[in-house]
């Protein structure tokens, strides 16, 4: 479908359940219905350009059909010669398939009902490229002779059909002006539905979830509109929309990936995707292989939470996935940068899971040391991604409350505790403090630091379920470690003491990171002073606080490597270690339980998401 690079943006499809009012008063049923399949969890919509494809032939649509795509724009021109309609982006050509051919290959396809099989609906977008009667014309009878498979044109009692056809492009409303001069709008409706029309009334949906479209022409354009139309919140339209994006041309194949990569993270249900782009972005679709830095875990009971900043940009991205015996699984990644309207960016994120359901972003935001965080919950985070939540911030209008790396927990009485180092001398401060409904945090800032004691660097903070908490950090010299152990009180504080990790030359690093469990068992990790090479102190907490333990090298010959590691644990007993590699950003991780001395025991695996998006 072309869009005007304006943003111009049009609603692809109809409302969702609704009924109308007759002259009496007496509310009565829409005219007619459709009854889809569900959507795929992301539409993959072949849009063939010429600059890319050349002139359009029937291979095109097939071959799209080959790589399961779900949706196939086809932009329409009249042909005098034979008085056909055929399939082409620039105009008419002899060699141009008819869209009789065109759409009968693809119905030929369908199968059980839906074109692939799977039970998901597919997309047939036409576009007139021309204000041409007789195109119109056509374009109703094609659609009228295959309208056994259209979802539109179902009684209540029917089951689902497996194609909606979308009329869309700049001459969509002169199609159905001229159309309804034809024919009824009852019988236009049961072929079609047109970009831009209020359906209100008119259609009642028999699907199980809305089918309204809109369309964008940037997936970064109209960032938070993806939040907004999901959740039913867009000012322009009544209901709940899907939302197509597609970008301008990239010129590289790197680029061409990196944008299939955005769009997808964006949160987008449709992408449009070139010829050459169908089979990388459907590869996508099932190993997303994210990319980035300073990655933070946190997990509550099943629940994981992954938060990291982009591996070239300040972007901030999230998962939010489940852990098992062996691995972790996360659906897909999500560009909150994308998704929230606030548009929120991060040096170096971090982030909890609380006990209410929802989740606690804090970071660094990329001007003048100011912290912020986001706190919500995704009421979808697979396939209908909608946060509800937005960015707020932690530093107060007279600029206290400022600095780098924060860290946060969560205490057993739900008092939430931020932690980071301030713009000054390396003092360490921290406000601690409850969330209201809003997910604003009310509460004191606190410093940690006392004199030249406790001072560092990338703090990190961990409370277990009896209210101990530590703090670990690097110090101010020779890449010693520290923390300080002790529990909060009613005020607030951290009231405890401060003790060295390091001992000699061993355990000694940077950007410490921790957790203990349940049975309080302690994990420290942090990346060693040569070769990036990360270690490990594992032990158990005693009763004055102090860590007892003893340390390993995560690092096997030239696997385990990396920097800015991350702590969690998974369940009493089992750990997770996750860090960013060496090599191209990718993250990996070593989850496994903890033997009785200690040591860590499992596998390397390369962090990888993948949906199920047929």
């Amino acid at each position: 479908m072309h869009l005007r690079p304006t943003l111009r943006l049009a609603a692809l499809a109809c409302s969702i359940l609704m009924l109308g009012a007759g002259p009496s008063g007496v509310l009565a049923a829409p005219a007619t219905c459709i009854h889809e399949y569900p959507h795929p969890a992301v539409v993959v919509h072949f849009h063939p350009r010429p600059a890319v494809d050349g002139s359009f032939r029937l291979a095109h649509a097939l071959y799209a059909l080959e790589q399961r795509a779900h949706a196939i724009e086809l932009d329409l021109h009249y042909r005098a010669s034979d008085g056909q309609a055929v399939c082409n982006h620039d105009g008419p050509t002899p060699d141009s398939p008819t869209l009789e051919q065109v759409v009968a290959a693809i119905m030929a396809r369908l199968s059980g009902g839906s074109m692939y099989g799977d039970g998901r609906q597919f997309f047939l977008v036409l576009e007139p490229k021309m204000e041409d009667s007789r195109l119109f014309e056509i374009i109703y009878q094609v659609l009228d002779r295959h309208r056994a498979y259209l979802s539109t044109a179902v009684s209540p009692g029917d089951p689902p059909r497996g194609v909606t056809a979308v009329i869309t492009g700049s001459y969509r409303d002169r199609f159905l002006e001229h159309l309804s001069g034809r024919f009824s709008r009852e019988a236009v409706n049961r072929l079609c539905t047109v970009e831009g029309e209020d359906y209100t009334g008119q259609i009642t949906n028999l699907s199980p979830t809305p089918f309204q479209w809109w369309g964008a022409t940037r997936h970064d354009g109209q960032r938070g509109l993806v939040n907004r139309l999901h959740a039913g919140q867009a000012p322009e339209r009544r209901g709940q929309y899907h939302l197509r994006v597609y970008f301008d041309r990239a010129i590289t194949a790197d680029q061409r990936r990196n944008n299939l990569r955005l769009a997808l993270a964006s949160g987008a249900d449709a992408i449009n995707c070139d010829r050459d782009e169908l089979a990388p972005f459907t590869r996508l679709l099932g190993s997303q292989e994210p990319r980035g830095r300073y990655p933070t875990l946190a997990v509550r009971g099943s629940q994981v939470l992954l938060t990291w900043r982009g591996a070239d940009s300040n972007h901030l991205y999230l998962a939010v996935g489940t852990v098992g015996p062996r691995a972790m699984r996360f659906p897909r990644q999500v560009l909150m940068t994308f998704l929230l309207a606030d548009t929120p960016q991060a040096v170096a994120p971090a982030g909890t899971l609380l006990p209410d359901g929802r989740l606690l972003l804090a970071y660094e935001g990329t001007f003048n040391q100011r912290l912020w965080y986001v706190c919500g919950r995704f009421t979808h985070a697979d396939r209908f991604v909608t946060f509800d939540g937005r960015e707020q911030r932690l530093t107060l209008p007279d600029e206290e409350r400022r600095g780098s790396d924060p860290n946060v927990a969560v205490a057993p009485d739900g008092r939430v505790v931020v932690i980071y180092q301030g713009t000054y001398a390396q003092r360490l401060w921290y406000v601690t403090g409850r969330l209201d409904a809003s997910g604003e945090i009310g509460g004191q800032e606190h410093c940690l630091s006392q004199g030249d004691a406790r001072r560092g660097s990338t703090p990190s903070i961990a409370i277990d379920p009896q209210g101990r908490v530590v703090v670990v950090y690097e110090g101010t010299a020779d890449h010693r470690l520290w923390y300080v152990s002790g529990r909060l009180n009613e005020r607030g504080e951290i009231v405890g003491r401060e003790y060295c990790l390091s001992q000699g030359s061993a355990r000694r690093g940077s950007t410490p990171s921790i957790a203990i469990d349940p049975q309080g068992r302690v994990v420290v990790v942090y990346e060693g002073t040569a070769d990036h090479r990360l270690w490990y102190l594992s032990g158990r907490l005693d009763g004055e606080g102090r860590i007892v333990g003893r340390e390993f090298c995560l690092t096997e010959g030239d696997s385990r490597r990396g920097y800015h590691p991350t702590v969690a644990f998974a369940a009493p007993g089992s750990a997770i270690i996750l860090y960013e590699g060496t090599s191209d950003r990718k993250l990996w991780y070593v989850k496994g339980r903890l033997a009785a001395d200690g040591r860590l025991v499992g596998e390397e695996r390369l962090l990888d998401m993948g949906m199920d998006w047929r």
